[in-house]
């Protein structure tokens, strides 16, 4: 660690926080991700999970894992410093080409599920924005290899706004179709910079998900009101759909995209999973905690 000079705290979660910092070989500013290891239970689950899932992606729209640093008592992850989130990044860039931004969300999306990963917490918190306005999908502390477990997954996943419906009655059976109802209302925020379904409690998020797309003439003459692009407003309306074997595909939303002359950036090729460099590990791994 001692290459790194730590700054400030810029983010605080269930099992760590996250600090800028200044990588004094190489000059350039990094984001360190701080786990407390316990002794006796390990690394976890979450952490585990996380790296095991980021060493074996490889695209310009998902963070990249820089390298891992362990020592008995903290396992340290190091990312590329982003500058922006992505609500900020729009606010500070009032001209930003929004459409752009979409496509580079459904792109690195659309790239985790073919390498059978649900993400599982799609917000706009998690997702960051270079100055040049390259868009990152970052924290995969709650995703899924599919490749991994069977069912039953925990239900406990994705932050309240936006969780899918079946999420909030309790399917534990769920597959890659949660995370486009949640890319579907990170694509509304980003065109009205509000949140589509604010709620409250789980009890209160279904209530107000049943009164706005409880119909889809309702749900269309609402997104409407927004003045959104038909285009948009197409995609927001398949992804918002309560039925998720009637859901938009990943594949429905790039096509929607390309007809408005957006492509994005895909990239099929897995980094090898030796590629990310670790440093001092030697730490207890035997018992991964919160196995979700």
């Amino acid at each position: 660690m001692t290459q790194y000079i730590l700054g400030e705290l810029i983010g605080s979660g269930t099992y760590g926080d996250v600090y800028e910092a200044f990588n004094a070989e190489t000059r350039e500013r990094v984001a360190l991700k701080r786990i407390r290891l316990n002794e006796r239970e390990g690394m976890p689950g979450t952490a585990l999970r996380e790296i095991s899932i980021l060493k074996r992606l490889d695209h310009t729209n998902i963070i990249r894992l820089i390298t891992i640093i362990h020592t008995d008592t903290l396992l340290t992850m190091v990312f590329p410093y982003i500058e922006y989130e992505l609500k900020n990044y729009i606010l500070i860039h009032q001209n930003a080409d929004r459409m752009n931004l979409i496509a580079q969300l459904a792109c690195g999306i659309d790239y985790l599920h073919k390498m059978n990963v649900i993400h599982r917490d799609i917000k706009p918190q998690n997702i960051l924005v270079t100055h040049d306005g390259v868009l990152k999908i970052a924290d995969f502390g709650l995703s899924r290899n599919m490749e991994v477990r069977v069912p039953p997954y925990s239900s406990e996943v994705v932050t309240l706004w936006y969780r899918s419906p079946e999420l909030l009655v309790g399917n534990t059976s769920y597959r890659f179709y949660i995370d486009i109802w949640s890319l579907g209302c990170v694509v509304y925020e980003i065109m009205t910079m509000e949140p589509l379904f604010p709620g409250e409690s789980k009890e209160n998020q279904l209530a107000l998900i049943r009164r706005i797309a409880g119909a889809r003439k309702p749900l269309m003459k609402f997104i409407e009101s927004k003045e959104i692009p038909e285009t948009i407003s197409n995609i927001i309306m398949g992804c918002i759909d309560l039925n998720y074997e009637t859901r938009i595909s990943m594949n429905e939303i790039l096509r929607f995209l390309h007809s408005e002359g957006y492509s994005g950036v895909y990239s099929d090729v897995s980094r090898d999973i030796e590629s990310v460099p670790v440093i001092h590990s030697n730490f207890n791994s035997k018992r991964p905690q919160n196995d979700v």
